[in-house]
């Protein structure tokens, strides 16, 4: 182990020293409050954590515990962390390019509305 050395770190280049002391008003004296029975008035306390909170709060927070403290396995866990509205649209335009063309009597119609549109039977009879 190495000896310990007795030097003192270098000053902090700049620094400002506060050289200035701070006078005291005279007429405004700080005095110690009594909060005592029949002294001051206690100030408000953040009683937010000792309300009765709503059933479903309450479930929303227990489950989020829950969660933190219980190792979930991957095939649940998968359901908690999904796309939001804007992220899945994206990908279901995408991944409608390369939809599987199926045999069913519908087919897709790009840039109509109603996507499953029933086949024409007598237009197909006739091309080879």
């Amino acid at each position: 182990m190495p000896p310990k050395s007795s030097k003192k770190p270098a000053p902090a280049p700049f620094s400002t020293a506060k050289s200035s002391k701070v006078t005291k008003n005279p007429l405004f004296e700080a005095t110690p409050r009594n909060f005592g029975i029949g002294g001051d008035i206690q100030p408000k306390r953040d009683l937010t954590r000792f309300l009765k909170w709503p059933a479903y709060v309450r479930l929303q927070r227990q489950k989020v515990i829950l969660h933190q403290r219980l190792k979930v396995p991957p095939s649940i866990a998968q359901f908690a962390h999904t796309l939001d509205k804007n992220t899945a649209t994206q990908l279901y335009k995408l991944l409608n390019k390369y939809r599987y063309v199926t045999s069913l009597p519908f087919h897709f119609v790009p840039g109509q509305r109603n996507c499953l549109q029933p086949r024409d039977e007598a237009a197909e009879e006739g091309s080879p």
